[in-house]
């Protein structure tokens, strides 16, 4: 009955699933949304040299990963999820760390998850904080802990979308 009222959509498109069982819909799973190797080893961007361990990209963290290629229809998945509420769509999400990265996120040997927080402000606009769906999925399929409280964002700063990548 819920699925007659509302049916559920491709959390990339956000059209209409027809097919029973469908994560997302056919026109979607053509695709090319997810990072394959060869990747940078400390960022987790493509690369096409399988020659080199690193990208040229200037870093200050040890160690990142990817799931999928920052770019339509992923970037407007992510800002439904983020600025219209679908969380719903974070569920595709997981299911594919699950699949694809898992292996690679427990030789991590993580103790715990912490999610990036938000400026109260924006979380109190939104209601949540996107990351925190995230990192509680990926908290459950580690079996680890997920703690909220350990960083706090202090200053509200522009959004990383307005920001040059040297920024």
């Amino acid at each position: 009955m819920l699925s007659f009222l509302f049916p559920p959509i491709c959390p990339l498109c956000a059209k209409e699933l027809l097919d029973k069982g469908e994560h997302i819909c056919k026109s979607c799973s053509k695709k090319q949304i997810f990072i394959k190797e060869p990747t940078c080893y400390s960022c987790g961007k493509p690369m096409k040299n399988h020659e080199k361990e690193y990208c040229s990209d200037p870093k200050n963290f040890e160690r990142g990963m990817g799931l999928c290629i920052y770019q339509k229809p992923v970037t407007n998945s992510l800002a439904a999820i983020k600025y219209k509420n679908e969380r719903k769509f974070a569920q595709y999400y997981l299911e594919e760390i699950r699949k694809r990265k898992y292996r690679e996120l427990l030789r991590l040997k993580a103790d715990a998850v912490i999610p990036v927080p938000i400026h109260k402000k924006k979380r109190r606009k939104r209601g949540f904080n996107q990351a925190e769906i995230f990192a509680k999925g990926i908290a459950e399929m580690l079996d680890q802990p997920m703690y909220t409280k350990i960083v706090e964002r202090i200053h509200d700063t522009k959004p990383q979308k307005q920001l040059s990548p040297g920024e």
